[in-house]
């Protein structure tokens, strides 16, 4: 399997388990809800046309979410974002970049 793509989804994965654990009771984390949410991202990732460019999703010309799970992983994101310097600082810096320097 491409090591960018199993990055991204681990990536994803982590970001959603992480707003699971401190949004939703449930004992199982993640819930059905955010499992679904992380098998949507990462279905769309191993399909996305952009996977060599250096384009983070939010700067993407292409919105292949469709409007409910894109409204769910921009909640996990606005809250996940900004913690991930504390749990994968080198991945939350590599965002930054890509995000704000390269597009």
């Amino acid at each position: 399997m491409n090591p960018k793509i199993e990055k991204k989804k681990s990536t994803v994965s982590f970001m959603i388990n992480l707003y699971c654990k401190n949004h939703h009771s449930s004992p199982n984390t993640p819930c059905k809800s955010c499992r679904e949410l992380i098998a949507y991202g990462h279905n769309k990732i191993e399909k996305c046309p952009n996977l060599d460019s250096n384009t983070t999703c939010g700067n993407c010309e292409i919105h292949c979410y469709n409007q409910e799970m894109q409204n769910q992983i921009k909640k996990v994101m606005k809250y996940s974002g900004p913690r991930m310097i504390f749990h994968r600082p080198l991945t939350a810096i590599k965002h930054i970049i890509r995000s704000k320097l390269l597009n």
